[in-house]
């Protein structure tokens, strides 16, 4: 029996969180998978998506250079190595970067 529990474990790794209770393993899982992603996360490419349709159009690698320096906010999850962001995160930063001929520069 404890085979199966270690078994599972190593299958259910990063999907989700293990409590022990005396004998027993508890799995807690999510119910999304590797490729579903809730819909109150953006992706890389629904952010760049959500930027471009907004007038600001950013390539991937600017959006990767933003994040790693500290300009564009840090991802709030990540599923697997990929990095999501709360919506609300990228609309107001995008709402907050300075614009060309606006009073900041």
């Amino acid at each position: 029996m404890r085979e199966q529990y270690s078994d599972l474990l190593y299958l259910c790794k990063g999907f989700g969180y293990f409590a022990r209770s005396g004998s027993r393993t508890l799995v807690v899982m999510s119910t999304t998978t590797d490729t579903e992603l809730p819909s109150d996360w953006w992706s890389t490419a629904d952010v760049l998506a959500y930027l471009k349709s907004v007038g600001t159009p950013i390539s991937r690698a600017t959006w990767s250079a933003y994040v790693s320096r500290g300009q564009a906010p840090a991802p709030d999850r990540t599923f697997g190595k990929s990095p999501v962001w709360r919506p609300k995160a990228v609309k107001d930063w995008q709402a907050s970067r300075p614009r060309r001929g606006s009073a900041s520069e």
